[in-house]
């Protein structure tokens, strides 16, 4: 999820952040980030793989799927405002 995350606005990041960020704050910040999500990945691989070997390749594969849609379609609901209208 942090690399896709990471790969799917990495080119507006960098164009932003090269023009309002000085350089002398660039590194640390880029080093920060990059530990960052190396700590996401490196969490997220690991419930995988724990989950993988549970469950089997294709069932974990299957929850993650769903998990993800879910995720991504309760972002989506809040952000047309439907969301809370529920609680």
């Amino acid at each position: 999820m942090a690399t896709l995350f990471a790969s799917a606005f990495t080119f507006n990041f960098s164009v932003e952040f090269q023009r309002r960020i000085p350089s002398e704050k660039r590194a640390t910040i880029l080093s920060l980030r990059n530990m960052v999500l190396a700590i996401v990945s490196a969490l997220f691989y690991a419930v995988y793989g724990f989950v993988v070997q549970h469950m089997g390749l294709r069932k974990a594969r299957l929850m993650f799927a769903l998990l993800f849609l879910a995720f991504g379609a309760s972002f989506k609901l809040a952000q047309l405002g439907l969301w809370e209208n529920t609680w």
